[in-house]
């Protein structure tokens, strides 16, 4: 079961903690945590979502972390994962989704993706 947290909103940059496991299967059928939690216009932000705590992430889980960056693009916000656990950060390198999202190795260069450096 995934839990997310928000550790700090400075108006700026939203930053989340997440805890558990990343799988849709987990979610109710049409539940976003991560839109329950910042509500539609989250999307619009620039949101920091801190990975130490997340213990297993699979396909669905995969899938949503896409759709979750789609909405981010699109409606002209960021999505900046990072302090990734080594399985967890294996199985997105292994789906070539490094590609794709964007990833940090800490808070402080998480927090220059953001700032679009």
């Amino acid at each position: 079961m995934l839990k997310l947290t928000i550790t700090s909103d400075d108006g700026l940059l939203v930053h989340l903690r997440g805890e558990g496991e990343i799988s849709q299967l987990r979610f109710q059928r049409h539940d976003n945590p991560l839109e329950r939690l910042l509500g539609p216009e989250g999307y619009a932000r620039k949101v920091l979502f801190n990975f130490e705590a997340i213990e297993h992430l699979d396909s669905s889980g995969i899938g949503w972390l896409v759709v979750c960056h789609k909405n981010f693009r699109q409606h002209g916000g960021r999505f900046v994962l990072f302090n990734l656990r080594q399985p967890v950060e294996q199985v997105l390198t292994y789906c070539r989704m490094e590609t794709l999202l964007q990833l940090a190795p800490d808070l402080a260069a998480a927090q220059r993706l953001a700032a679009g450096e």
